[in-house]
């Protein structure tokens, strides 16, 4: 490929108009040490990355519900082949659908609404459009609206196969051109942490459209949220087989939303990424909080009690309870938490990785003697929340649940970017909770409240914030101990 002229390149794979007025870089042609750089440079954000899954994974669940047919397209059916995910360079998703489809799409409009997605038409070149309805905010603070592309598909008598139909994006996708049995033959395939539905037959697609050489040449020439200052082009190399990585586990919004018919929270609520980073920069205090101090100053908590502490972060307080002597174990679903957690006890078992949305890890837990969960029930969705409390309900006769979180009241809120009615995002999510409302719910499956105060200055401190400068943080909070009857 280092004889090819720019011409015979363009020509060869069919490329659309380029972002850098036609000026290639043959990185074949440099040092590894340069291919390097430009790859840090064009690679995706990783919070965008994360976001497109999401976005990809609720929208194949949704047009799967709908049993309404699609597949991988362009660039992504390209990342689906090669790399068995998103090209870590890439910063959309393509799917395309049938034209025939298309109402049948527009019908689920409602309901994407729900789960936080604008879906309309685009008559000129895609057809379908799904953005998520509030921004996200990138690595570098930049705050930007993540979608993906449903590209209408239909069929053309003239050339007996399906092509792209909007009439601009007929002429720049020109050489998308596919046979209708290959259209229409699709199977499951893994993407990134999901399945999804793929051509059979992806070579149909690709080869046509990006050329022969399409799984030994990576070539960039244009991305959406940046500009690029050249063109590139290389030879594939195994790092480049490698997919986008999320930056944690996907959110089951879909179900969830079936399941309980309460909206999810937005995209800006995965909050996994920004605790990985938190905790694997931040040397935080280990001394207890003043929950915790609360709790064993009254009586509540005990030594040879078991104990878990959810969402244990630092690990402070799960610390704290086992200098009492009792059976504690910190669980939360940062792995940089909990690998750096296990550096400061002699029992490594006493953290673990656990998500709470993963309710078989959390079932040994139901016979502890405390739940313990302080600053955590702000940090999820009203729609986790609501299946985290309804798993609780099933722990022993006795046992007391111990919770600090932020409510309504918190002036952090007004601060925030507003995401919800009660949610917003500082630099990560926080949703504010209505107190009475929640202890309410908590009554109303079966725990009798112990104890119950929704105050400020039971949690002080000052620190600086890179969105928000210096902080000087007295939230309201609320405070309870409930016991499972």
């Amino acid at each position: 490929m280092k004889t090819l002229s720019v011409l015979t390149l363009s020509l060869f794979l069919g490329l659309a108009p380029l972002q850098a007025q036609d000026q290639w870089i043959n990185l074949d042609q440099k040092t590894e040490a340069e291919l390097t750089q430009v790859r840090e440079s064009i690679r995706t954000d990783s919070n965008l990355v994360m976001a497109l899954y999401q976005i990809t994974y609720d929208a194949t669940q949704m047009l799967e519900k709908a049993e309404i047919p699609y597949s991988f397209a362009f660039g992504t059916l390209l990342g689906q082949v090669r790399n068995q995910g998103i090209i870590p360079h890439d910063d959309d998703v393509d799917l395309m659908i049938d034209t025939a489809d298309g109402d049948k799409l527009m019908s689920l409009k409602s309901k994407f609404w729900d789960l936080g997605y604008d879906l309309f038409r685009e008559s000129q070149i895609v057809g379908f459009k799904l953005y998520s309805r509030t921004k996200i905010k990138l690595t570098t603070g930049e705050e930007i609206l993540p979608f993906i592309d449903l590209f209408e598909f239909g069929y053309d008598r003239d050339c007996d196969a399906y092509v792209v139909l909007p009439p601009q994006g007929r002429k720049l996708f020109h050489k998308a051109i596919i046979p209708t049995t290959e259209f229409k033959s699709t199977h499951l395939v893994p993407f990134g942490q999901i399945t999804a539905r793929s051509m059979v037959n992806p070579a149909v697609f690709l080869t046509p459209f990006y050329g022969t050489s399409w799984q030994n040449l990576i070539v960039v020439s244009h991305k959406h949220n940046t500009k690029l200052d050249h063109n590139y082009l290389w030879t594939t190399t195994d790092l480049d087989r490698q997919p986008a990585q999320p930056t944690g586990p996907l959110k089951e919004r879909v179900s969830q939303f079936y399941e309980t018919g309460i909206a999810p929270a937005p995209l800006a609520a995965n909050n996994h990424s920004f605790w990985n980073d938190f905790y694997s920069k931040q040397n935080l205090t280990v001394s207890p909080s003043t929950f915790a101090q609360f709790l064993a100053d009254k009586g509540i908590i005990q030594s040879g009690k078991t104990i878990v502490d959810i969402a244990t972060g630092n690990g402070r307080d799960t610390l704290f309870f086992l200098t009492l002597g009792m059976n504690a174990v910190g669980i939360d679903a940062s792995t940089e938490a909990i690998k750096i957690n296990r550096t400061k006890v002699t029992t490594p078992d006493s953290f673990q990785v656990v998500d709470i949305n993963d309710q078989q890890s959390l079932a040994p837990y139901l016979t502890y003697d405390f739940f313990y969960a302080r600053f955590f029930i702000h940090s999820i969705s009203e729609v986790e929340q609501h299946k985290f409390i309804n798993f609780l309900a099933t722990m022993k006769q006795g046992g007391k649940l111990l919770l600090e979180f932020r409510t309504d009241k918190d002036p952090m809120f007004q601060q925030s970017s507003k995401v919800g009615k009660n949610e917003g995002v500082t630099n990560h999510y926080r949703r504010y909770i209505n107190f009475a409302e929640f202890c309410q719910s908590l009554e109303s499956l079966g725990f009798k409240i112990d104890f119950q105060l929704e105050a400020d200055n039971l949690s002080v401190r000052d620190y600086e914030d890179p969105i928000l400068g210096r902080v000087h943080d007295n939230p309201w909070l609320g405070r309870i101990v409930a016991t499972k009857l």
